[in-house]
């Protein structure tokens, strides 16, 4: 095999499985030399970079191939911590529990469209719309204003691998000031009537100040940047999901009989779906001081990727 290109967008449009295996085995710290990056592709060493935020740190951005901020997931501990524990807020059993009911009901809803044809195109008419659909809520989205946020939704997450492009990025920026604006209502309406809601619980932690006493309250700009990050990385992970969980599937028939036959298995075959698509291809992160991954010497200020999904597949 010849050198690999990791952040070479065809690899990932063809089957990247083939060269994670040669990594694992071959080279599983590789130096990329095209991209300017290490790759770490062994589960135990994505595991080990991912929890030392000290040693090698997400502030520097993130993803494979933009130095793009994309908000919470671009911060370490502590500021990270205060603001993962404000979001949970949002997240407890009982709002759970309410969103489960909700996604139900979006579910049977969907079904209902698909059933009288007969046929459907899972992507479109399930995968799509439900991720779509539920984040809606919970970002305060009116229905009747949801093929507008469909729309601002297909263009900032069409501008993934797009970043050199001008165009593409143009269209991404206008969308993102439409959505922000549209946001912006939301938050005055919220301010003057709080719901039980993930957007209720934003508002009222950027007037109460609740993050350390050195930091500033979240701000517009920043509510904004999380519920962009909601909208495209809840998004984007879902329908891959959904998608490559129903195609793997429909690969592995005994499979899918198994899942038939005892229902009570679901919910290790979500685990399962999870592990085998890994929705995320993988982050990156930049080294605060020379240090070593599996005998390889990375030097401070280098950026190394962390392949998920070749992570996810490792036979140890």
């Amino acid at each position: 095999m010849g050198a690999p290109r990791l952040t070479d967008a065809a690899l990932y449009a063809g089957d990247p499985y083939p060269t994670y295996a040669w990594l694992r085995e071959h080279a599983p710290v590789y130096w990329d030399e095209g991209g300017g990056l290490w790759v770490c592709s062994r589960y135990d060493d994505v595991v080990r970079v991912s929890k030392d935020a000290v040693t090698f740190s997400s502030a520097s951005r993130v993803l494979m191939d933009s130095d793009q901020q994309v908000s919470l997931v671009t911060t370490d501990a502590p500021r990270h911590t205060r603001l993962r524990k404000l979001v949970s807020r949002g997240f407890t059993p009982r709002m759970v529990a309410a969103y489960g009911t909700r996604i139900r009901a979006i579910v049977a809803e969907l079904l209902d469209r698909m059933a009288p044809r007969g046929h459907a195109d899972l992507v479109e008419d399930f995968a799509v719309p439900l991720p779509l659909y539920i984040i809606a809520e919970m970002l305060g989205i009116r229905r009747e204003d949801f093929a507008r946020f469909h729309e601002w939704s297909d263009v900032m997450i069409g501008s993934a691998g797009h970043f050199h492009d001008p165009v593409v990025m143009e269209r991404a920026a206008a969308a993102y000031i439409e959505y922000g604006t549209y946001l912006a209502e939301v938050f005055e309406d919220r301010r003057r009537t709080p719901r039980d809601d993930l957007v209720s619980i934003l508002v009222a932690a950027q007037q109460e100040g609740v993050l350390a006493p050195d930091e500033e309250a979240m701000e517009n700009d920043e509510i904004v940047m999380f519920m962009t990050l909601l909208l495209i990385a809840g998004n984007e992970t879902t329908r891959n999901a959904i998608s490559g969980g129903m195609l793997a599937l429909m690969e592995h028939p005994e499979q899918r009989a198994r899942l038939r036959e005892h229902p009570e298995l679901i919910d290790t075959a979500v685990e399962e779906i999870l592990r085998w698509v890994s929705p995320i291809i993988g982050f990156r992160r930049t080294a605060t001081a020379d240090t070593e991954v599996r005998g390889q010497r990375i030097r401070a200020g280098e950026r190394v990727l962390l392949l998920h999904q070749s992570a996810n597949r490792d036979e140890d």
